[in-house]
């Protein structure tokens, strides 16, 4: 069987025994590479976690499975659930930090500059992955398996004998109850942790405190890694939802059975492995998922991708040629093509200009420098006068005006956030990026509302239909949070999903009209507010939301006079 399009590396120099040299290998289709690069992506709007799971043994050599929950697909009877799917493997003969380097540096040979990706805590599989996407610059997002790390914890307290081990479990991991999620350590704001970590750990035993704070066989202490790999916003950014889910490695374990049923274990040599990994799971994969297109076979396409659905009748009028195309749209995203990759480069990085950047989310500056090096790459600046440029890309095109005290694009982005790839590219081109930078006049409530609905503050019509998040993990959806109050982070995504105060999962604080005396604009939606409105004063937390209407109307009797 011609599987060259799958096996992708093949290294003789990385690993050696008993005198015979054995051969690392790394097999993926290019659509594979293709999900990793859109999905797995710390920019991806649709974003996948790939799991990363270390090892088990095929005949002589052990096999490491990647997998993610693709976006774009769900299973029949459960829309909310995502399949988990095979995208790439790597065969070696050790389980050495070098060789996971290896399967690390393959996926950055083949394209891959952004990587949201979970492991369970293997050492060797941290190290060898964080030296080619390390997190320290939030280029790149590692995210770190609860139920593993759980099971850790429970290890070390046991052993120390500590009575009340469940609770402290709980304390730091926090715990679900449905769709309610009782957060814990690792849910605090950074500026809040380690308050949060003094309150919480006042009764733990020294031995326990000096297990969290020292490094030991681990990438850093666990008390780093709660904050780096398991926080709140690390989550949200990760894709996680808003409020985030917990992340877990089942997935990628799963998908390693699969495998081991699929191959069984009776190999001496890894062409035997690839060929049959490729005939019994990558080809029927692809045919369930080219089922899902014309809804059969076990998967359906996600509501957000519904574009991608044909008719039973439609596909069966079609020529091969015809299926073909269309498959390819999502077996080989058009996006993820070589003339999207980046050939040049801004004269200056975020990190250079950090103290210019500081009050702008960390996505978001890397969202719009991303831009701004296709728009040099691939578009066109065109010099219009001296103070006015026309920026062409993807068949859109910008003004642009650079004056000395000013700058301005016409681009939608520009009017929500005073900043966009199109004014960096063309400054950038005029030596002018830092100065652009130090000029810029940001404003907050235009990063909140960046994802707010146009639709925001108008009367909300009643629809039969229910309305499911995009959740990319199989658990439950995280639908509330139970927390101590803090202070909104900028740095998080925050979609406002429901008008209606009373079903807003975002913090907020409403406070009296009485001294009011004008009408005033809202400055999220520019809804007109009146004085004579009613007061919804008693609501100051999402969790008394159950009890609006209750003491609303105690609230219409008791002011109904006065207004």
């Amino acid at each position: 069987m011609d599987t060259s399009d799958f096996v992708k590396g093949v290294d003789f120099s990385s690993s050696k025994s008993k005198d015979r040299i054995h051969p690392n290998t790394f097999a993926a289709t290019t659509g594979h590479l293709n999900w990793i690069k859109k999905y797995c992506s710390v920019s991806s709007r649709y974003k996948a976690q790939l799991a990363i799971d270390m090892t088990y043994k095929v005949g002589p050599f052990y096999t490491t499975c990647l997998s993610l929950a693709h976006p774009v697909f769900v299973h029949k009877d459960d829309h909310l659930k995502h399949p988990s799917l095979f995208v790439g493997m790597m065969t070696t003969t050790s389980r050495t930090s070098s060789d996971y380097q290896y399967l690390s540096n393959q996926l950055r040979k083949h394209g891959v500059n952004s990587l949201i990706y979970g492991t369970d805590g293997e050492y060797a599989l941290e190290m060898g992955f964080e030296a080619t996407f390390p997190i320290e610059k939030g280029k790149n997002i590692h995210l770190r398996c609860f139920n593993h790390l759980k099971e850790d914890l429970e290890v070390e307290l046991k052993n120390a004998k500590v009575s009340n081990s469940k609770q402290i479990v709980k304390d730091i991991l926090g715990y679900e109850i449905g769709s309610i999620r009782f957060n814990g350590l690792v849910d605090s704001h950074e500026k809040d942790y380690y308050k949060q970590y003094n309150e919480i750990s006042h009764s733990w035993t020294p031995d326990f405190k000096d297990y969290l704070q020292s490094k030991g066989f681990r990438v850093r202490p666990l008390m780093e890694t709660f904050i780096k790999c398991m926080g709140r916003e690390v989550r949200v950014n990760a894709g996680l939802g808003n409020p985030p889910n917990k992340y877990e490695n089942q997935r990628a374990e799963s998908m390693n059975s699969v495998l081991k049923e699929s191959i069984g274990g009776k190999f001496t040599d890894q062409a035997s492995v690839h060929d049959l990994v490729y005939r019994k799971v990558v080809l029927p994969q692809e045919r369930e998922l080219i089922k899902a297109i014309y809804s059969h076979g076990e998967y359906r396409i996600a509501k957000s991708f519904k574009n991608y659905e044909i008719h039973p009748s439609v596909w069966k009028s079609m020529t091969p040629e015809q299926r073909q195309i269309h498959v390819n749209k999502i077996i080989m995203p058009s996006n993820i093509s070589d003339e999207e990759a980046i050939f040049v480069k801004l004269s200056k990085e975020p990190e250079e200009l950090a103290d210019l950047l500081t009050n702008i989310p960390v996505y978001l500056t890397m969202e719009i420098w991303e831009s701004a090096e296709k728009i040099l790459s691939h578009g066109k600046i065109t010099d219009v006068d001296k103070e006015s440029y026309c920026v062409v890309y993807k068949k859109e095109a910008f003004m642009v005006t650079i004056k000395a005290d000013q700058f301005a694009c016409s681009c939608k982005l520009f009017d929500k956030m005073k900043l966009c790839g199109h004014v960096l590219a063309a400054a950038d081109g005029k030596s002018l990026l830092e100065e652009l930078l130090k000029k810029r006049k940001y404003s907050p409530v235009l990063a909140i509302n960046r994802n707010t609905s146009p639709s925001a503050g108008e009367k909300r019509v009643k629809t039969t239909k229910k309305v499911h998040r995009m959740w990319l993990n199989n658990g439950l959806p995280i639908q509330h949070e139970v927390h101590l109050p803090t202070e909104i982070n900028l740095n998080i995504r925050r979609p406002f999903q429901m008008n209606e105060i009373f079903h807003n999962d975002e913090p907020f604080c409403i406070e009296y009209l009485n001294n009011i005396t004008k009408e005033v604009n809202c400055a999220s939606c520019s809804c007109l507010l009146s004085k004579r409105l009613f007061p919804h004063t008693i609501l100051h937390s999402v969790i008394m939301k159950d009890m609006f209407i209750q003491v609303s109307r105690r609230m219409a009797k008791q002011f109904g006079n006065q207004l």
